[in-house]
């Protein structure tokens, strides 16, 4: 059996995306940074991220029977750090943090973010201490027609945010 922090030490050198999952409904309004997103199909729209069965926010996304997928850029690592749980200032997973607004199916969307998708919960799937839920796409948010313009997704690798450099053509 493997140590689990063997583990995490080794796939911490994976270089993945950081995204803001959002909710709101009757079960309540959550987000949380997670570090796992999956487009699983296009027709239909489908994408899948992870979370840890423990969080508040999962239940939540279950029983609101939807989620919003904030794709954050490089200038949004402050928002990550609130909806991870460890703000540098004010308070655990503030929505007061930032500026939301409302997305058509009632999800909050990101103003600045760098794109979002706004998806109903169509699959669960428990793996061990995660729950997989797969989500169809009922909106896609993406007004930035220029990639540089809109800046850089942020990035989490070894313990740090990062950002793509584009690589030098020949």
């Amino acid at each position: 059996m493997i140590d689990p922090q063997e583990f995490r030490s080794t796939m911490g050198h994976a270089v993945t995306g950081v995204y803001l999952v959002t909710t709101d409904g009757a079960a309540g309004r959550f987000g949380l940074t997670v570090s796992s997103l999956t487009s699983i199909s296009l027709d239909p729209a489908t994408v899948m991220v992870s979370i840890r069965n423990q969080s508040p926010s999962l239940a939540s996304i279950l029983a609101n029977g939807g989620f919003a997928v904030n794709i954050l850029g490089s200038h949004q690592h402050d928002v990550s750090d609130v909806f991870a749980g460890r703000p540098k200032t004010g308070e655990r997973f503030d929505f007061g943090c930032a500026n939301f607004a409302v997305g058509e199916h009632g999800c909050p969307i990101l103003d600045d973010a760098l794109a979002a998708l706004e998806c109903s919960v169509w699959k669960v799937q428990e793996i061990h201490d995660h729950t997989l839920i797969f989500g169809t796409v009922d909106a896609c948010y993406d007004d930035t027609n220029d990639a540089i313009e809109a800046g850089a997704p942020l990035t989490y690798c070894q313990g740090r945010y990062g950002c793509p450099q584009p690589l030098m053509q020949a």
